[in-house]
């Protein structure tokens, strides 16, 4: 079932996007733009994740924005390989490691690929397809050793639907640019037995990697979690960098991207694409990655 190529698919964009009843307020875009500001306190690494509840999920994306077992969320920025996941006991020792890719983009970072192994498969997805075992999947559904894959098209976004041993784990959604959203679900997970960039399961706490400590500062936890040397390349290629301290972007950079969108009146246009969402967190983390993006589709991947 691996074989061939896969079409890539181009985005358009909604011209509904481009009108808006509703504008931001001034008080609220400002904290969204203002990096020196506590009221938007997300970006704050030193704070640790905000609690918005239980959630028997846990996503990733945007600029990358962590959604932990429990429902809380924090975001970690830096560009580097890291895991995402890892439970060596799932099915009965068949083990699971997912990791996730981030790169830099002049003022923001985002999920550029995710790789999932496991046993001896691995699945490859970027912007470009899939991949199991480098080879290339050309016709959906597919199904090879233990997993079975999906693609289905919301308004020409590709989703991809990974179940394991017939279990549904994984969702990656591919808008705009590319930049990756990662869903995983608790399905054939024991408590205990998986910890990584999402924290440890079922209890969302950001576990060190010696099953003990507990971190609060969000930087030094995505650091703790960037793949090592023991734990293999995933991905379809080696990056440069492999191996390297994780690096950061301009904080300057970021705040003048910001700026600049809202003079553009990407706040309405950020304003109309977020508003689906049903938290004020979620609204807030997809109001400021199209700003910082410019790019409105990047609010279709939000879960």
């Amino acid at each position: 079932n691996c074989a061939g190529q896969i079409t890539k698919h181009s985005v358009d964009v909604d011209s509904s996007l481009y009108t808006s009843n509703n504008a931001i307020s001034a008080q609220r875009l400002g904290s969204l733009i203002d990096l020196a500001s506590n009221t938007f306190s997300l970006q704050d690494e030193s704070l640790g994740s905000v609690n918005v509840g239980q959630g028997s999920t846990a996503a990733v994306g945007g600029d990358p924005h962590i959604t932990q077992w429990n429902g809380n969320k924090y975001s970690y920025h830096g560009e580097c390989d890291l895991v995402y996941a890892t439970a060596p006991s799932f099915e009965d020792g068949l083990g699971l490691d997912v990791h996730i890719r981030t790169t830099i983009d002049t003022s923001f970072s985002y999920v550029e690929a995710v790789a999932i192994r496991v046993g001896d498969f691995v699945l490859n997805i970027n912007k470009d397809g899939a991949w199991i075992d480098n080879m290339q999947i050309s016709d959906f559904p597919a199904e090879e050793g233990p997993f079975a894959i999906t693609n289905t098209q919301k308004n020409k976004m590709p989703i991809y639907v990974i179940s394991v041993v017939n279990k549904k784990v994984i969702t990656v959604k591919v808008p705009g640019h590319g930049y990756l959203f990662v869903q995983m679900f608790a399905n054939g997970i024991q408590s205990g037995e998986m910890h990584g960039l999402m924290g440890e399961y079922p209890s969302g706490k950001l576990i060190g990697r010696d099953g003990v400590s507990e971190f609060v500062n969000t930087n030094e936890y995505g650091e703790e979690w960037q793949v090592q040397p023991f734990e293999g390349m995933l991905f379809l290629e080696a990056r440069e960098s492999e191996f390297v301290a994780c690096k950061y972007p301009n904080k300057k950079a970021v705040a003048t991207a910001r700026k600049l969108r809202s003079q553009e009146g990407f706040d309405l246009l950020a304003e109309e694409a977020c508003q689906h969402l049903d938290t004020s967190i979620d609204y807030e983390f997809c109001v400021e990655d199209v700003l910082t993006t410019g790019d409105v589709r990047i609010a279709a991947g939000y879960y």
